[in-house]
């Protein structure tokens, strides 16, 4: 056992599966009183978790793309509440949707380019556009299309490109949100977020996009020059929470930035993180905090952390997910 459980061994705690330290200690202290602020849109609402496809929708289509968008903006039989995409820079400057620093695992870059590490700092947009198919390692299909055969749908694809693309096809009623991970750390990661922010600002979806980065010094960046921009807690703030949470501490004294906590799902091996836990949730909950756990593939996994109280389910099958949770 983790260190700090061992207070609780022997002294007439008995179980066939131990939870974590943090249940014992979220039935030992009350959770504090809830914070007063703004709301937060991340936390579930009357129809239950939100549902947010994973890099766009990631076993729909190929990761990403405007094809996994479209998938998930034209759907019929499942509805996604938030497209999560994430972005790495050109040369010229441009946002791309992309998760890798490179783009060699998710296209035929090393067969265009000529050579591996084929990472977008070192082209500008039009010649990335041009020249890579994205689908090239998904379906055996799309694996030979070059030049003027690649569908537009595969091919990179700018971060205002595929969000006015969804504002403009989405249902007005019920529109979109985004979480949108900048993976760029340091000063990349600043010329990522100024540009988030004024492409969220010029659209006016500022109040529905959700700014992603593990990088502490990007996501405080963040906080101090865009406040009004929701950010998820950042690598290191994941770690204070969780500590502040098993310590009984009262998470107000750290000042907390963000309104969502993305948490890897905690089941099976991951469980050894305990991070799948209702009382965390529970302690989350009473400072206003939205957890949502990712990568939820398992539509049985989702609807046990549904039942926890998780506010979100990210997953790269929305489609599965949904059908389970409704």
């Amino acid at each position: 056992p983790h260190p700090r459980n061992r207070q609780f061994w022997g002294n007439g705690y008995t179980c066939h599966t131990v939870p974590p330290y943090s249940y014992w200690r979220a039935a030992r202290i009350p959770p504090p009183p809830p914070t007063q602020g703004s709301p937060n849109a991340y936390l579930a609402g009357a129809s239950g978790a939100l549902l947010s496809a994973h890099r766009s929708g990631a076993e729909l289509a190929p990761e990403n793309t405007m094809m996994a968008v479209k998938t998930c903006v034209n759907a019929a039989d499942f509805k996604a509440d938030i497209l999560e995409m994430d972005v790495q820079m050109t040369k010229d400057g441009e946002l791309i949707l992309l998760h890798d620093p490179i783009l060699d695992t998710t296209s035929n870059a090393v067969e265009a380019f000529g050579h591996v590490g084929v990472t977008p700092l070192l082209y500008n947009y039009k010649d990335l556009h041009d020249k890579l198919n994205l689908g090239a390692k998904w379906n055996e299909s799309w694996a030979s299309l070059r030049g003027a055969d690649i569908p537009d749908d595969l091919r990179v694809a700018k971060l205002e490109d595929v969000l006015a693309y969804t504002e403009a096809n989405a249902d007005p009623q019920k529109p979109f949100y985004y979480t949108i991970e900048a993976k760029l750390p340091f000063g990349l990661g600043y010329q990522a977020a100024d540009k988030i922010a004024a492409i969220a600002k010029g659209m006016g979806i500022l109040d529905r996009v959700l700014f992603g980065s593990f990088f502490p010094d990007v996501a405080q960046y963040v906080s101090r020059k865009y406040p009004e921009l929701t950010r998820t807690a950042d690598t290191a703030e994941v770690l204070q929470f969780v500590d502040a949470y098993t310590s009984g501490a009262d998470l107000n004294k750290l000042d907390p930035r963000y309104k969502v906590l993305a948490l890897p799902r905690g089941i099976g091996l991951d469980g050894l993180l305990g991070l799948a836990d209702s009382g965390l949730i529970a302690y989350a909950h009473s400072y206003g905090i939205a957890v949502h756990y990712w990568t939820v593939n398992s539509a049985d996994d989702a609807a046990y952390l549904v039942l926890l109280g998780a506010d979100g389910i990210i997953t790269d099958n929305p489609e599965a997910v949904y059908a389970k949770l409704h």
